[in-house]
């Protein structure tokens, strides 16, 4: 049943893109305001309504890499990462240690979750609020492996940590406490809206960028972003070439959808598909002839 779901929803998908639809390489569903940009619609969407949306855009676009950010207290994020494995579509989900009980990892292990990064410190904006002591992050991590070999599941596991000038220093030694633990990768988040740096900002980056792939996995280009990043602008000055963002759709919790935050053209999720594609294309003009980056793991591909 669930092959013969997907693939009526690839064959309908296919159909749309030779109708000139342009495709994204993959959804983010924003279930709360866990590291949002900026406030988030009200909303009482339930979990039917997040499956029709989702439907509504995999057959648009075809089933694509998902990923959730949202607590694992909030109750939309178990179910609609089993929705998504259901259908086959990659799942990733982004969260905070708090609630990530040894119970609550069993959870997400069995209903198909592929890949997990838990936030280290997070933020609601570049204020830097919702942050967690370090020890709740352990516990989350300990949980989700143990679950992990439990299950004998392949579960991808990684930390990310806010850079934060006044922090910076101690995430080298945060990330090899994070290698011991057992975590597969980790990655450096950088803030939505760039603080006012000063002269260390670059000695900061160059520690970090002492840590080596495979297991430190942040982008050289995001390290060398962080550099550039400019009190109260988002991301840093774009040198040439196109922002990545557009390859992505965000789902609002008003069941909207954008690419990237800091521009206008929010479309409404009642629009049809020819409609949401005009929309998309006018929301992506502004982002191909924005003058800057962003390096938030959200906006990247």
């Amino acid at each position: 049943m669930k092959l013969l779901e997907k693939g009526w929803i690839d064959l309908r998908a296919r159909f749309r893109r030779l109708r000139g639809a342009s495709r994204p390489s993959r959804l983010l569903l924003r279930l709360d305001d866990l590291d949002a940009p900026g406030p988030l619609p009200a909303t009482d969407l339930n979990v039917e309504a997040w499956q029709t949306q989702l439907v509504e855009l995999y057959t648009w676009a075809g089933v694509l890499p998902t990923v959730l950010v949202g607590r694992v207290g909030n109750p939309l994020v178990s179910s609609l990462i089993r929705f998504c494995h259901r259908l086959e579509a990659p799942t990733t989900l982004r969260t905070a240690g708090s609630g990530l009980s040894l119970r609550a990892a069993e959870g997400l292990v069995d209903d198909g979750l592929d890949s997990l990064w838990i936030r280290m410190a997070g933020a609601a904006s570049h204020e830097q609020l919702c942050e967690e002591p370090l020890a709740v992050t352990h516990d989350a991590v300990r949980a989700i492996l143990r679950a992990r070999a439990d299950r004998k599941v392949p579960l991808k596991v990684g930390i990310e940590a806010v850079f934060r000038l006044e922090s910076a220093r101690e995430l080298p030694g945060i990330f090899r406490e994070a290698k011991e633990l057992g975590v597969d990768r980790v990655r450096v988040l950088p803030p939505w809206v760039g603080p006012a740096w000063d002269s260390r900002q670059s000695v900061m980056v160059d520690l970090l960028a002492l840590e080596r792939p495979p297991f430190h996995i942040t982008p050289p280009t995001v390290l060398a972003g962080l550099r550039e990043m400019e009190d109260g602008q988002p991301g840093s000055p774009r040198h040439g070439g196109r922002c990545p963002v557009g390859g992505q759709l965000e789902v609002m919790t008003d069941r909207s959808v954008r690419s990237c935050p800091f521009h206008p053209g929010a479309v409404a999720a009642s629009s049809s598909f020819d409609q949401l594609s005009q929309q998309l294309a006018a929301h992506h003009d502004r982002i191909r002839r924005c003058d800057r980056v962003c390096h938030h793991p959200d906006l990247m591909p």
